[in-house]
């Protein structure tokens, strides 16, 4: 006992000793430390010591400094710094008892294979500072890993270039074996199928949203049936909100809680202008990020609007009503649509049109709101619109195309 108590201040000693040579702020060799140490105590238990070897105070797996000079001087033009190291270290810290030879080679081994395929050391580096098990992954698993999935997917689209580009946003899929991979889709396929959702179609969701390739059948399913029934009185179908879930596939991986709160925040809040959950809904399975957005950027991208044009009879009830018909408007920047609206006023005022009337129209029209105020006199149906409204005079109605027509083309 006494003799492990003696070499735990031996490695203890030397893990400090190396993490001083390293140019790091103090702190983080504080974080860094015990649990170097504690990976050594455990590596050296005797039921894993009889595999690698015991680890003694003058073990060159200790040379962290070494290894980082070696890392830094190969990987060092392709984003590689210290610091972004040291953070991966700190997630795994086994990773930082691999030898530099075998780290750098496992980088390496894998750009090379798929360099054809547009993998570059800076993805791949950068995959591996978010997921540092890459590091210590040996390139046959890697690659395993990516060829296996695409290989049983591609004739449902799925190619190596795609996957590859998923898994750098998504690194932990180059540690999935692909059968686990390949479970998880079709899994939720299985259970999804007769609501809508094909092999196909889930495969193009989860390019879009790689953790859903990692995520479990039981998991997605859960996520989607918790919305649906807490709004089934409200009219939400599965099959609905599956097909929202394609569009926006974030909503697949969405805690329900989470899609609940943001939309009952947004109606609860608004339910003295006569909006109602069943309508609400009905937006968001037209525009699906109303189910993930927060509910403050809602409201207010409704408040700001109205407040600009609330002297010009604009009230949130009719806004609101006009932006359930286009749902775009709830997700909009305020400045973006209130400089389409000034602007386009400013256009009409020329021809008598007054913001008031405008915003009636736009009421009417909602896409309005969200239309670039330079594209207006080439708008036919907007101009004829207008004059059958009676906004426009024949005269003004023939001027404004009059002047589309002989605007100099490039």
């Amino acid at each position: 006992m006494h003799d492990e108590r003696q070499l735990d201040q031996q490695l203890q000693d030397r893990i400090f000793a190396e993490l001083d040579k390293l140019p790091l702020p103090k702190h983080r060799k504080q974080a860094l430390a015990p649990l170097l140490l504690q990976f050594v105590q455990r590596a050296n238990h005797p039921r894993f010591a009889r595999h690698h070897g015991r680890m003694f105070s003058g073990s060159r797996r200790l040379d962290f400094a070494i290894k980082l000079e070696a890392l830094r001087k190969r990987f060092g033009s392709h984003g590689f710094s210290d610091e972004s190291f040291i953070r991966a270290v700190l997630r795994q810290p086994p990773v930082f008892f691999r030898s530099a030879a075998a780290m750098i080679a496992n980088i390496e081994g894998v750009v090379q294979h798929f360099a054809t395929q547009g993998l570059t050391v800076d993805d791949y580096l950068r995959a591996a500072l978010r997921q540092p098990t890459l590091f210590a992954l040996r390139p046959n698993a890697a690659i395993a890993a990516i060829e296996g999935v695409a290989g049983h997917f591609t004739e449902y689209g799925l190619t190596i270039d795609q996957y590859l580009r998923a898994a750098v946003k998504q690194p932990g899929l180059f540690t999935l074996k692909p059968m686990t991979t390949i479970a998880n889709i079709e899994g939720t396929v299985r259970r999804l199928g007769r609501h809508g959702l094909t092999t196909r179609t889930y495969l193009r969701a989860a390019l879009k949203h790689p953790p859903l390739f990692s995520q479990s059948p039981a998991t997605i399913v859960r996520n989607l049936e918790g919305v649906v029934l807490h709004f089934a009185a409200d009219g939400l179908a599965i099959q609905a909100y599956v097909t929202a879930a394609v569009r926006q596939p974030t909503l697949f991986s969405l805690r329900p809680a989470t899609s609940i709160h943001n939309i009952e925040q947004v109606t609860d809040y608004f339910a003295n202008q006569s909006l109602t959950t069943q309508a609400y809904l009905q937006a968001a399975l037209k525009q699906p990020s109303l189910f993930y957005q927060r509910p403050s950027t809602i409201i207010a991208n409704v408040e700001q609007v109205v407040a600009r044009f609330v002297d010009d009879g604009l009230c949130v009830r009719d806004y609101l009503q006009s932006a359930l018909r286009f749902p775009q408007l709830l997700c909009q920047r305020p400045s973006t649509l209130i400089a389409n609206v000034s602007g386009a006023i400013g256009v009409f005022r020329t021809y008598g049109v007054s913001a008031r009337s405008y915003l009636t129209l736009a009421l009417a029209r909602p896409q309005l709101f969200s239309q670039n105020p330079c594209t207006l006199s080439s708008d036919n149906r907007l101009i004829r619109s207008m004059r059958n409204r009676g906004l426009l005079s024949a005269e003004s109605a023939h001027e404004l195309t009059t002047a589309r027509n002989d605007s100099p083309r490039k």
